[in-house]
């Protein structure tokens, strides 16, 4: 069992900051960090994810032998086990929408953050930061599109069981990619892309790009086919339309 050891905390400001810390310090691969409510626990971007009480906040701490230019992968490799894990609770099947959401009846369930430190082009460590919204009964008005495991079944899940099932998830899929490659990953996420063969539109700074979304190329960037019939990739931005 790579997950073996756990940082267990009542409450921190992020569990990515805490596993970072720790990961400087030597923490070896495998080892997590899991907290029941964050201060500050934040997304892409620095945007805030409210951490409260009966969610699944946990870290991991990676150290695989790939390039600094690969560390998307990563990304994918996790919300296809966080979507592999919800599955057992679930009568549908999780979507993901790029780069980092796993979403139920197109509400955001999950999001995933990665970080990293490297020597020269060579990852040194990674951090796979999950959340999990399990047991929240409600959400503000300013997360519309937010949705739990509660809501969806009725009733209330254990974390702990959950954590277990998606640290056994994200070995078996870490696995894969360490043994099969990217190719593989894309292709599985793909298969449960919400977006792929949809038109979507993606905002980067003041940029706006329209067309549809084709898959993904071997960076984890989203091809886009526009209107002219070309196809660019989006390294980074926001899907505000799918």
């Amino acid at each position: 069992m790579l997950f073996s050891k756990c940082h267990s905390y009542k409450k921190v400001t992020s569990t990515n900051d805490i596993a970072y810390e720790l990961a400087k310090k030597g923490a070896q691969e495998g080892e997590y960090v899991l907290a029941e409510t964050q201060t500050k626990g934040r997304g892409r971007m620095q945007r805030k994810w409210i951490s409260k009480k009966g969610n699944l906040y946990v870290s991991l701490i990676l150290r695989p032998s790939i390039a600094t230019k690969d560390i998307s992968h990563l990304t994918f490799v996790a919300a296809l086990a966080v979507a592999s894990a919800l599955e057992k609770y679930l009568n549908i099947a999780p979507q993901l929408k790029w780069p980092n959401d796993v979403l139920v009846d197109r509400k955001k369930i999950s999001g995933i953050l990665t970080e990293m430190e490297s020597e020269g082009d060579k990852v040194d460590f990674m951090v796979v930061g999950m959340g999990i919204n399990v047991n929240q009964d409600k959400f503000p008005k300013s997360l519309p599109n937010a949705i739990s495991l509660y809501q969806v079944l009725g009733k209330n899940i254990e974390p702990s069981q959950l954590l277990e099932d998606l640290l056994a998830s994200f070995e078996e899929w870490y696995n894969t990619y360490l043994e099969k490659g990217f190719s593989f990953i894309k292709e599985m996420w793909e298969e449960r892309s919400l977006i792929k063969g949809r038109a979507v539109e993606v905002k980067d700074g003041r940029k706006k790009i329209r067309g549809v979304a084709v898959g993904l190329d071997t960076t984890g960037a989203l091809l886009i086919r526009t209107p002219q019939g070309e196809t660019l990739p989006v390294y980074t931005g926001d899907l505000v339309s799918f």
